[in-house]
């Protein structure tokens, strides 16, 4: 087991020698992860699951944007109907 000087967080994953491995609390407050012994590589990665929320608002945020756009644009091209002078009711 090797211990690392990282606070221990959620979204916390890791791997070592390319396979997922637990992540397990070392001295209340840091990571530690079980290796083999020998040589080994040890993968850390954040990925807290706020980042893809917060990825997929501005996703749906932008969307929105470019749809509002496409609307304006739209409008602007509309001929427009111009009401009669004199304020009065037009008809029968």
């Amino acid at each position: 087991t090797i211990t690392r000087r990282e606070m221990y967080f959620p979204g916390w994953i890791a791997s070592v020698n390319g396979r997922a491995v637990p992540i397990s609390r070392a001295d209340s407050i840091f990571q530690a992860v079980p290796v083999p012994r020998g040589r080994s590589t040890i993968r850390f990665e954040y990925e807290p699951e706020y980042i893809s929320a917060g990825l997929v608002a501005a996703l749906v945020g932008l969307l929105l944007l470019l749809v509002e756009l496409a609307l304006s644009v739209r409008a602007r091209n509309q001929p427009r109907c111009e009401t009669p002078t004199g304020g009065g009711v037009v008809g029968p």
